[in-house]
């Protein structure tokens, strides 16, 4: 058997705080885990404490194209060679996968020897027998490019097979790591869903289409004696039987947390029995600033659904209001950005109001993929322009304008750009 290790290049809360994570660890196992760690040291696994040189196959979970970095980091560290081409036969077998694959699978592809493309919950069993039935690398890596869904470049070239979707029977995934923190509130997290019924052109998501996990089986994936119950998909205001899944998680005695809800989706029935279980912070998204910007983003919320959002947040004793919003679209102007100050304003007269700013990324996969992204001079500018519009009227936590310019710049990366990013 061969000795492999599942390794994520984020810290280990962010690590458990991902589903992908938690499923990979339960359907590529046995393995051991690893995360980054917080000094600039070689990753040790949490099971041994053994470095990744130590096994035979490395399986890579990645979500965001900047981990990239850390992952290259982490194995030069570990001293290994941080790409595919320059990697020599005797270090380990690396296969990569992961919500980054829906955008630009060639980034995992420029450091790993095969890259699942999309959803593998159903492929696990695929993927692991193909490398502990082969009788050296050559032949595991034939092996892996049978698999559908794995792109192997050194088998099949550089084109990256369409994206793969799991079954909705092998769905939802759910925590398997249970004593580990997350940032949801060491929640036990289970999905809702996958791919999204709206068609705003930002998003990776909003591509796939939608598929609802059935109420009972959420429901029955969530053990008794949890008190914390996080419901994650990217539409989960849009699953059909919300309220009764967390109206019986309320009768369970559990507190449920969600992640971000449509505004045009909340009702004051929703809001009553989530402020029940224990909801202090509502989160929902703007993404555009303004009225035309959202209308353009084809997302269909108005100022008066956040208003609205705001009200019956109060209402049911939700005193803080979070909300996602972008800048650096295009066409943007100045107004957008006062048209934001005062909707926030209007805002903080009825619930305190957080504000989570990130600058607009174009994403390949998406209707916006050619967009231009906005560059780190004017990202400040327009950032210093949303300060002042909004005052004091709400806590801003902004993304650095740097570090989009690096996921714009990786999100689009191939070749020799890709390899001078891994290198440095």
């Amino acid at each position: 058997m061969i000795r492999a290790v599942l390794f994520s290049p984020v810290a280990r809360r962010l690590a458990h705080s991902s589903l992908g994570f938690h499923a990979a660890f339960a359907g590529l196992g046995p393995l051991e885990r690893a995360t980054l760690p917080d000094r600039p040291v070689p990753p040790r696994t949490i099971e041994t404490g053994a470095t990744l040189s130590d096994f035979d196959c490395i399986f890579v979970s990645m979500a965001w194209e900047p981990e990239l970095l850390g992952l290259a980091k982490a194995l030069r560290s570990s001293g290994l060679h941080p790409t595919r081409a320059s990697r020599p036969p005797t270090e380990p077998l690396i296969i990569g996968g992961g919500p980054v694959t829906l955008s630009n699978p060639h980034l995992l592809a420029a450091v790993c020897d095969a890259v699942f493309v999309g959803e593998a919950d159903h492929a696990f069993g695929a993927l692991r027998d193909a490398i502990e039935g082969a009788r050296d690398r050559e032949d595991a890596l034939l092996r892996l490019a049978k698999v559908p869904g794995a792109f192997v470049p050194a088998v099949s070239g550089e084109d990256a097979p369409p994206i793969v979707r799991a079954p909705l029977d092998f769905l939802p995934a759910c925590t398997t790591l249970k004593d580990e923190p997350n940032e949801f509130g060491d929640a036990f997290l289970v999905e809702v869903g996958r791919g999204c019924p709206r068609a705003c052109t930002f998003c990776v998501s909003s591509g796939l289409k939608p598929r609802f996990v059935a109420a009972e089986k959420v429901l029955a994936a969530v053990p008794e004696g949890v008190r914390r119950v996080g419901l994650v998909g990217a539409a989960v205001s849009d699953h059909p039987r919300l309220l009764a899944m967390v109206e019986t998680f309320v009768a369970r005695g559990c507190s449920v947390t969600t992640s971000s809800v449509r505004a045009d989706r909340i009702t004051p029935e929703l809001l009553r029995l989530l402020a029940a279980s224990g909801l202090r912070t509502l989160t929902v998204a703007a993404d555009g600033p303004s009225e035309a910007l959202r209308q353009a983003l084809r997302k269909s919320v108005s100022a008066e659904d956040l208003e609205r959002c705001a009200d019956l947040a109060r209402e049911a004793r939700i005193m803080r209001l979070k909300i996602y919003v972008m800048v650096g679209l295009p066409g943007e102007t100045g107004a957008d950005i006062l048209e934001l100050g005062a909707l926030v304003r209007r805002l903080s007269t009825r619930v305190r109001v957080a504000l989570s700013v990130s600058p607009f990324v174009p994403k390949q996969n998406t209707p916006l993929a050619s967009a231009p992204f906005a560059g780190v001079r004017d990202l400040k500018r327009r950032l210093s322009e949303l300060r002042r519009a909004v005052g004091s009227a709400a806590a801003i936590r902004v993304t650095s304008p740097r570090v989009a310019e690096l996921e714009y710049r990786l999100s689009h990366a191939r070749g020799e750009e890709l390899a001078r990013h891994l290198q440095t």
